[in-house]
C-alpha cells in the first residue's frame, strides 16, 4: 500500500488468478471507508492499463466527484431513492406486478423501519436489525429475502456512477433467513376432477366455469392465463391452445416470463367442451369472460365459485392453483418427459418442474427390487439371486 497524505486515500495493486493486476483506491467518505477499483495496472512493455501516476490522478478525481454527491446521499432516504428506482423500472418496461411488489415492499416494510434516516447512515447492522424486525412480524423467510433483495437493488441503483447517492451497499454479506422448502403438492385426482365438474353450481356462470375448471386441470394454464384467453388463441382443429396473455392486477398483459408463451395440447373432450362453449363467439372475445358483459372476470370471484363447487362435491379445500398441480402430477404420472412438461406448464426454471418427478412411473424399479429381494418370502427362490439375474433386471431399466 502506497503512503499518501492523510485524507487523500491510498493505492494498492490487486493480482487476480489469471495473473492480471488492477489498481484499487481506498478512501473515506464521511464515516464509511470505500475500496474502489481504479482500473487495470499497466504491465511492463505495454501500452494498455494505468501507470501509477495515472492511477493517482484517477483516484483524486474519484474522491472529488464522490464528495460532491456525498452531501445528497447524507439527506436521501431509501424511500426517496426507491421512488426514483421504481420510476426508472417503469420506464424500462418492467411488469405492473413487479412494480407493485417493489412499491409494497418499500412502503409497507422498509420505509416505516428506517423513517427519515439517510442512505449513507445505514449500516450492515441496521439491515440485520431490519431482518430481525421482519421475522418478529412473522413474515416467511422467502418474503424477507425478497424485501432485502429490493433494498439491495435500490442501493445498487444509488451506487451507479451517474448518481453516487451512496458509497457502499449495506446489504452485502448480511446473513439472510433460510427459506423453508415444502415438497408437498396438493392436487385433485382424475375422479375428483370429474366429481368437481359435476357439481358446478347452477346459474349464469355454470357453463363457463365448468369448462374453465376442466381447462385448468387438463391444460395446466394459470388462472390469469385462462381469464385472458381469447378464442383466436384456441385452435380446435389442431387441438391446441396458445398462451400469449395473462391478467395481472386486473389488466391483460404478456405472461410472466418468456417461457410462459407456449402452445399446449387439448384433449378431445376438452376441445369438444370448448367448441360447445364458443357458440359462434368472435375470435377477439375472451373465452372465459363475464357471461353477460364479456369483460375479464375478477380473480377473487372465480376462486370463490371454485370453492363453492368443491364444497358441493364434498371435496377437501383446495386452491384454484391446485388444478394446475393436478395437471402436472397427472402428466408426470402418464410418463411425459420433464422437459416437455416444463414447456407445457411454462416454467422458467427446470427445477420448478422437477417437483412432479416423484409422480413419474418407472416400470423397471419393481423389477430391480424383485431381482434383489424377490426370494425373501420363500416363494421366489433364494433371497440372494445370482449376480447375473440382478444385472439383467438393472440393464432392462437402463
Amino acid at each position: 500500500m502506497s503512503r499518501r497524505p492523510y485524507g487523500t486515500g491510498s493505492l494498492a495493486v490487486r493480482t487476480y488468478t489469471d495473473g492480471s493486476e488492477a489498481w484499487f483506491g481506498r478512501y473515506w467518505i464521511g464515516p464509511q471507508q470505500v475500496n474502489r477499483k481504479i482500473g487495470p495496472k499497466r504491465a511492463a512493455n505495454s501500452r494498455t492499463g494505468l501507470t501509477k501516476a495515472q492511477a493517482e490522478a484517477q483516484l483524486r478525481h474519484l474522491i472529488a466527484s464522490t464528495s460532491v454527491t456525498h452531501s445528497l446521499g447524507d439527506r436521501l432516504t431509501i424511500a426517496e431513492a426507491g421512488a426514483t428506482y421504481i420510476a426508472d423500472a417503469r420506464r424500462k418496461g418492467r411488469k405492473a406486478s413487479t412494480l407493485s411488489n417493489l412499491d409494497s415492499e418499500i412502503r409497507v416494510h422498509v420505509e416505516p423501519f428506517f423513517a427519515d434516516r439517510s442512505m449513507q447512515s445505514i449500516t450492515r447492522q441496521d439491515i440485520a436489525d431490519l431482518i430481525a424486525a421482519l421475522e418478529r412480524k412473522g413474515l416467511a423467510p422467502k418474503t424477507i429475502r425478497n424485501i432485502i433483495a429490493t433494498v439491495s437493488a435500490v442501493y445498487r441503483f444509488a451506487l451507479h456512477p451517474d448518481r453516487r447517492w451512496a458509497v457502499v451497499n449495506p446489504t452485502e454479506s448480511v446473513s439472510l433467513p433460510t427459506p423453508t422448502t415444502s415438497t408437498e403438492i396438493h392436487y385433485l385426482t382424475a375422479a375428483e376432477i370429474r366429481k368437481l365438474l359435476g357439481h358446478v353450481p347452477a346459474g349464469i356462470y355454470q357453463a363457463s366455469d365448468r369448462v374453465m375448471f376442466a381447462a385448468a386441470a387438463w391444460t395446466g394454464l394459470r388462472q390469469g392465463e385462462l381469464r385472458a384467453l381469447r378464442w383466436q388463441d384456441v385452435d380446435l382443429d389442431a387441438g391446441r391452445v396458445r398462451v400469449r396473455r395473462s391478467i395481472v392486477l386486473g389488466k391483460i398483459d404478456t405472461p410472466k416470463s418468456a417461457r410462459s408463451v407456449r402452445s399446449v395440447p387439448l384433449t378431445a373432450e376438452l376441445a369438444e367442451m370448448l367448441g360447445t362453449l364458443r357458440d359462434g363467439a368472435d375470435g377477439d372475445a375472451l373465452v372465459f369472460g363475464h357471461p353477460l358483459s364479456g369483460e375479464p372476470q375478477p380473480r377473487a370471484n372465480v376462486s370463490r365459485r371454485f370453492s363453492v363447487a368443491l364444497v358441493a362435491a364434498g371435496l377437501p379445500p383446495r386452491r384454484f392453483h391446485d388444478l394446475r398441480h393436478s395437471y402436472g402430477t397427472a402428466m408426470a404420472g402418464a410418463g411425459v418427459p420433464m422437459r416437455t412438461l416444463q414447456h407445457f406448464m411454462g416454467h422458467r426454471d427446470h427445477a420448478t418442474t422437477l417437483r412432479y418427478s416423484d409422480y413419474s412411473p418407472s416400470g423397471s424399479e419393481a423389477a430391480m427390487a424383485e431381482a434383489a429381494f424377490g426370494g425373501t418370502s420363500g416363494k421366489s427362490g433364494s433371497p440372494h439371486r445370482s449376480q447375473s439375474a440382478t444385472q439383467s433386471a438393472v440393464t432392462e431399466g437402463a
